[in-house]
């Protein structure tokens, strides 16, 4: 690890200085006010943040990202103040502010924010390396209720996504990324289940209990951290389910 020019992306361990990255692709499209489902997916969030800043190992070294899509089309969202389009997205987790979330706009511009996401992940290393600081495996999360769409066709279901399955499953492949999704009632199984093939890595939830979204998170940074650097994604994914059913 004290190689970050040639630096691999290693799972959290709680070492001072290597920073955990976490970064939240949340739905904000018109479906998300059914249900009040906004209002618990903002609660959500600062409980997320409010949870790692209450531990010292994640206080010192998790930084969070938010990148919203839906309302205001794909935006990422700066935890420190809730203006949109920040410079640098991710933000220490002690130091985030999360804003209240709002539901609307046109279509479910899906696919582009998981390119977002993979982007801002990939621009942030690239930071961290010039720095010489070093860094975990990411851990990329989408939480959604819908499918994706199209620009210009908000109404129908999009393909696109597909495209995206090969690249997700030859980082997990290669240890550069840990990806969720989190399924909120309407959401497409199909789509869901494709982008997230293994059990412990695909939670579906009912509008009513977007809670758990928490502490589904939670177990998957305890798999990561328990399993250790060597350990495969599937691995981690079927510990994260072992270690989320055991809350309940």
């Amino acid at each position: 690890m004290t190689d970050t020019a040639s630096l691999n992306d290693f799972t959290p361990r709680s070492t001072v200085g290597s920073r955990l990255l976490i970064c939240l692709l949340l739905d904000t499209s018109p479906s998300m006010q059914q249900g009040n489902a906004i209002a618990q997916l903002t609660a959500s969030l600062k409980d997320l943040c409010s949870e790692l800043a209450r531990r010292p190992e994640y206080a010192r070294n998790a930084e969070v990202a938010v990148i919203t899509f839906g309302n205001g089309g794909v935006r990422a969202v700066d935890l420190r103040d809730g203006i949109a389009e920040p410079a640098q997205p991710f933000c220490p987790v002690e130091d985030a502010r999360p804003p209240t979330l709002s539901a609307g706009g046109e279509g479910t511009p899906m696919v582009e924010a998981i390119q977002r996401g993979l982007a801002v992940i990939d621009e942030h290393k690239q930071s961290l390396r010039v720095g010489r600081h070093t860094y975990y495996r990411p851990l990329l999360y989408l939480i959604t209720d819908g499918g994706p769409t199209d620009p210009g066709a908000p109404l129908v279901l999009s393909d696109r996504w597909r495209g995206l399955v090969p690249g997700l499953r030859e980082l997990e492949a290669n240890k550069k990324l840990l990806f969720y999704a989190i399924s909120v009632e309407g959401a497409v199984e199909e789509v869901m289940s494709g982008l997230a093939p293994d059990d412990g890595q695909l939670l579906w939830l009912s509008r009513t209990n977007l809670a758990a979204m928490v502490k589904q998170m939670s177990a998957s940074i305890r798999a990561a951290e328990s399993l250790g650097d060597s350990a495969s994604a599937a691995e981690i994914y079927r510990q994260t389910r072992r270690l989320f059913d055991d809350q309940f």
